[in-house]
């Protein structure tokens, strides 16, 4: 017998008319069947199983904290393995197919990378992926033929130009808009400091950010394509180059008003003949640099903002990114100086990189936590670095200025060492030679 509760219906039922009957039934058959799709969705979109991540390049501080993050998001369904590759050798040739992610810096490395999985196979990141993120790090994003996105930017570092707030007042100076206003500044100061400007010139990519930020300030992105691909041309045709070759190809693309280096190496050589860097520059170290910034030796320093986090806040706390220490009345540009405004300009800012290689759910799932607010955030906070979401909050005003630098500006230029090279030890011999070629060119 039916029961009580179903009675009503049942006589409601059978007092339609047939049209009625055949609509209410379509009705619940459409119910019925989105019910079970939208069930059927929900258990796919849960994703499972093991994925295989690798990282090359990284500072050994910032792949620690991403592995943290990555997981805490494992459950009794989700496990992750991780492998640290050799970053003194080519990415490529590393790279297995039992990796399912590479988190790696962007560059020609990476490019080589994420351009070995055929389009069929990549995973099929949305292109809404980063809608809270700036359109210059959007544009940041590499996609393939097929327009899938096959790099995406999670964490942004920054090429930083510190000056000594002690120095500032110590030489009266009142504002900093240009780089004869630096050049002004430090000849002042190098009657105070022992060496004016230092950088850590014995390492290669120190010296290769600030030869491309300083070629991107006077002479633009395109200088800095430019010398890329001169470089990148040489290699493939001479892949073990010795050093003079590598001194030959430097004075090529540097000794002449129309070649894309001629401007920034022109400038540190000036630096140099003037007795503005430290004597022995080229020969300096990243501690060495530390040191004097600690003994308050120096008025001027070039680093990344992933060595700057190295050093102690109490040492930091009397250096200031150009020119915030400078009350200009609001027009403070915060980054290296240029005749083009900001929306010409391409800031040297280089980036971490997400690199899918396998179309699991849950390589997919994986990036998308990496660029969820909460984990940027913390990944922010642990690295040091700025993130890529507009709306997260960050406790340290150097990572949120790189954020806003970016934002103002266009798509970050990736430093000629990331940018030209594969192997550590030509990328070295290129960095000697260039070197060698600001002190002929100094005297």
């Amino acid at each position: 017998m039916l029961p009580l509760v179903y009675r009503p219906s049942l006589c409601y039922y059978l007092s339609m008319s047939k049209k009625t009957k055949i609509i209410a039934i379509i009705g619940a058959a459409v119910f019925v069947i989105a019910l079970v799709l939208t069930i059927i969705l929900l258990s796919l979109g849960k994703a499972s199983g093991k994925l295989s991540i690798a990282f090359y390049g990284l500072e050994e501080s910032q792949e620690a904290s991403i592995r943290e993050e990555i997981k805490k998001s494992e459950t009794d369904k989700i496990s992750y393995t991780f492998q640290t590759l050799d970053s003194t050798t080519a990415l490529l040739p590393q790279v297995k197919e039992s990796f399912d992610l590479i988190i790696a810096p962007a560059g020609r490395n990476a490019d080589f990378a994420a351009s070995s999985v055929s389009s069929k196979k990549s995973p099929a990141l949305s292109n809404d992926i980063l809608k809270g993120s700036s359109v210059s790090i959007r544009s940041a994003s590499v996609y393939n033929e097929n327009k899938k996105i096959i790099q995406i930017p999670f964490l942004i570092d920054n090429t930083e130009l510190l000056v000594s707030t002690k120095a500032l007042r110590s030489t009266g100076t009142q504002t900093i808009q240009t780089w004869s206003d630096i050049e002004d500044f430090t000849e002042k100061a190098k009657e105070i400091y022992p060496s004016a400007i230092v950088f850590a010139g014995s390492d290669s990519d120190t010296l290769f950010s600030l030869i491309t930020a300083l070629t991107e300030a006077y002479s633009g992105k395109k200088a800095c394509d430019e010398a890329r691909e001169q470089i990148r041309e040489f290699l493939a045709k001479t892949p073990s180059p010795d050093n003079k070759q590598c001194f030959d190809l430097i004075k090529e693309i540097s000794e002449n008003p129309d070649t894309p280096l001629y401007t920034a190496t022109q400038v540190i050589a000036r630096w140099h003949k003037g007795r503005l860097t430290h004597p022995n520059v080229f020969q300096m170290t990243k501690k060495d640099v530390e040191a004097y910034l600690k003994n308050d030796n120096t008025a001027l320093a070039f680093m990344s903002l992933s060595d700057h986090r190295k050093i102690d806040t109490n040492t930091m706390s009397r250096y200031t990114c150009l020119p915030r220490a400078l009350n200009n009345g609001g027009n403070s540009v915060g980054f290296f100086p240029s005749v083009r405004t900001a929306t010409g300009r391409n800031l040297v800012s280089p980036l971490i990189m997400a690199i899918p290689l396998t179309p699991k759910k849950l390589t997919k799932q994986t990036v998308e936590y990496l660029v969820s607010t909460p984990v940027q955030e913390s990944l922010s906070a642990k690295t040091g670095l700025s993130p890529v979401l507009n709306s997260c909050q960050i406790p340290d005003i150097q990572a949120d200025d790189v954020r806003f630098f970016v934002a103002a500006t266009n798509a970050p230029v990736q430093p000629l060492g990331n940018s030209a090279f594969t192997e550590k030890s030509v990328k070295d011999m290129f960095a000697k030679e260039l070197s060698g070629y600001i002190i002929s060119i100094s005297f």
